[in-house]
């Protein structure tokens, strides 16, 4: 009976913990999520569309330039970069 009780209490006042936090979450910090999930959004978009036209390329047997790899490959590392930061700071 008594840890029943006590677990009731713990949950209760986790509970209270979480509101607590759940009120500070002010417009901007909102925004600012909406943004960053949509900025990733639109980096996933992209590494697909490289992606894609990256097979599409040696598909056709247009053999890619190494540099048109590597240029790639920095832009799509750095989407998935920016995308996890930002993710990390304004994680939901």
């Amino acid at each position: 009976m008594g840890k029943h009780l006590q677990h009731g209490r713990a949950e209760a006042s986790w509970a209270g913990i979480h509101n607590a936090f759940e009120s500070k979450d002010t417009r901007f910090l909102k925004v600012a999520r909406f943004l960053t999930f949509l900025l990733f959004g639109i980096a996933i978009g992209l590494l697909v569309a490289m992606l894609f036209l990256l097979g599409a390329a040696l598909h056709l047997n247009h053999e890619p330039m190494i540099s048109d790899v590597y240029t790639y490959l920095v832009w799509i590392g750095s989407l998935v970069l920016a995308g996890l930061v930002s993710l990390a700071i304004f994680r939901p």
